[in-house]
């Protein structure tokens, strides 16, 4: 049967696992996020380097020093690694210090939004070296993902223009520290939307893309990317849930029914409604409907 040893235990395997499913199969206890080589949170090292290892977006310094992704990497007779030591290299040290941070994958929501995390200087001051990169990345992303078919239908009810300009600040506090984003973080932003892992991949794909186009080093990919990964559980979700804003929580949606103790305009038809009008109103946003317009109400919430 095939082994492979990890930092000094040999552990068997089962045809068509990964490394990594290897170690949690036999309950080890590994630092790892999205499982599929994006977001480096289960960066190992390897004893000998070898051309079999997915090193995916890591540095070339740390893919020749034997780094590797054990979540994409199959095992194969010999193979011999062991955790990131803390303090390695100086990449290796940001790159596993950011994603620590992120909840493991299905980690629970426990509704809250998440603090900032401790933002990266290095990394901003690559973006600002030469104009603004930062703002040369995100045009040309939500450019395409306007265009683009799984992404297009989230932001319907968004301009490009705002987009750009909200995504952009919320990066810039993000990587900098500075306090210029104002909006909702991840978590409420997103609240309403059904957003599947693969959905979240895929704009991955995207934003690495033009974070290559425009010349970013894979070094500062690699301290970029624990950002991504860190809102991941934020905003991936199969149903629609509620904002919640310190220990107010209002529901994502839903309706119930009131009499109106004075009179109101419907939101829907903006007639006026006498007091005394028994109205559907939605649980959220507070808007009010007519009985003309029960019916219209049902369809905006669907």
């Amino acid at each position: 049967m095939k082994e492979l040893v990890y930092d000094g235990e040999a552990y068997d395997c089962r045809k068509g696992e990964t490394a990594l499913q290897v170690l949690l199969r036999h309950g080890v206890d590994v630092n790892y996020s999205c499982k599929k080589g994006v977001c480096n949170a289960c960066m190992c090292k390897a004893t000998q380097p070898a051309a079999a290892l997915f090193t995916g977006s890591l540095p070339q310094d740390l893919i020749d020093s034997g780094y590797f992704l054990p979540c994409r990497t199959t095992p194969y007779t010999g193979l011999s690694f062991g955790p990131v030591q803390s303090g390695e290299t100086t990449a290796t040290a940001a790159v596993t210090e950011k994603t620590r941070q992120a909840p493991l994958a299905g980690e629970q929501d426990m509704g809250d939004e998440r603090p900032w995390p401790s933002p990266c200087e290095s990394l901003w001051r690559r973006l600002q070296a030469d104009g603004d990169l930062l703002k040369e990345i995100i045009d040309d992303f939500y450019d395409a993902v306007f265009e683009d078919d799984i992404m297009a239908p989230y932001f319907q009810k968004f301009t490009k223009q705002r987009s750009k300009e909200k995504v952009y600040s919320f990066y810039k506090q993000l990587f900098s520290g500075e306090k210029c984003y104002f909006g909702d973080r991840p978590r409420n932003a997103h609240h309403w939307m059904v957003i599947p892992n693969e959905v979240y991949d895929h704009r991955l794909r995207l934003l690495l893309g033009f974070m290559r186009k425009h010349g970013l080093s894979e070094e500062m990919i690699a301290l970029w990317l624990p950002y991504e990964e860190y809102y991941r559980t934020d905003i991936v979700k199969t149903s629609p849930r509620g904002r919640k804003v310190g220990d107010i929580y209002q529901p994502a949606g839903g309706f119930d029914y009131e009499i109106l103790d004075e009179g109101s305009v419907c939101d829907s038809c903006e007639e006026f409604v006498d007091k005394g009008t028994r109205v559907m109103f939605h649980l959220r946003t507070g808007q009010i409907y007519c009985p003309a317009c029960h019916d219209k109400a049902a369809v905006v919430e669907a």
